[in-house]
């Protein structure tokens, strides 16, 4: 039994190792065929988890407010725009500046 390709399944429709694992491993106690059990819950995965109402990156001082973690930038024709603080911003990859004013300008 391959597992494989469902674990690389789930990790790219959204779920973190650490969520995986904690919804893989729930209620080990009487499982007889681990391979198996894995395999159905792999088979059955719900919606991957949201992210965690606590904020893993402190607060950097330096963007606008705590709350909203964003910066004003000033798009190519002037006008301003948030965008999320690349320091301490709730996204999960941090992208440069200039790629959030690149995906601001394609919407």
């Amino acid at each position: 039994m391959e597992l494989s390709p469902a674990v690389e399944y789930a990790l790219a429709s959204g779920w973190t190792s650490q969520t995986l694992k904690a919804h893989l491993s729930r209620r080990p106690d009487g499982v007889r065929y681990p391979a198996a059990v894995l395999a159905r819950r792999l088979a059955v995965l719900p919606t991957p988890p949201g992210p965690s109402l606590r904020r893993k990156t402190p607060w950097c001082g330096e963007c606008e407010d705590e709350q909203s973690r964003t910066i004003t930038v000033t798009l190519p024709d002037g006008t301003e725009a948030a965008a999320f603080c690349p320091r301490c911003g709730p996204q999960k990859r941090p992208q440069p500046v200039d790629q959030k004013i690149a995906n601001i300008e394609e919407r």
